[in-house]
């Protein structure tokens, strides 16, 4: 009986090292893909403020990739909502109709200016007569976003 106990012991001991390992490599990756588009911001702001703002189409482009690169941060910090709502047990929130066709484009959305900027052609063909599914959008649209960012 004393075995079986320190066996299991030594078992959750391992399984809990493992598990502190795989946070603290969630948190180092977080706080990595955090940083990239803070500095592509920070870099863009500048730029602005400087001798470029006062070109209309040098205002555009930056304008446009602090509006990318924010979106970008919005997303992950979803993703890290998403997971501590996971981690609490709550992962479905609320079930409503939702067309399939929307939550595919709503979930390409995102990533499609970093595909076309790294080369990547993205074919999409989705069956118009698809009947709407009952899903929690924002858990559907991450699932697809992780879909997407894993095949790429």
């Amino acid at each position: 009986m004393i075995l079986a106990i320190v066996g299991t012991l030594m078992q959750l001991s391992r399984q809990s090292e493992r598990l502190a390992d795989l946070q603290m490599n969630f948190v180092a990756g977080v706080s990595h893909e955090l940083r990239t588009p803070l500095t592509v911001i920070r870099t863009a702001a500048y730029n602005l403020r400087g001798k470029l703002g006062r070109e209309p189409q040098q205002v555009e482009k930056y304008g446009r990739l602090i509006q990318e690169e924010s979106e970008k941060l919005g997303a992950l910090v979803e993703q890290v909502l998403q997971y501590a709502s996971a981690q609490a047990g709550h992962v479905i929130r609320e079930r409503e109709p939702a067309a399939v066709d929307a939550l595919i484009e709503e979930s390409l959305a995102s990533s499609l200016e970093r595909m076309r900027s790294r080369g990547i052609e993205l074919e999409k063909r989705v069956d118009v007569d698809l009947p709407p599914i009952l899903a929690d959008r924002l858990a559907m649209r991450h699932a697809l976003q992780n879909l997407i960012e894993i095949g790429r």
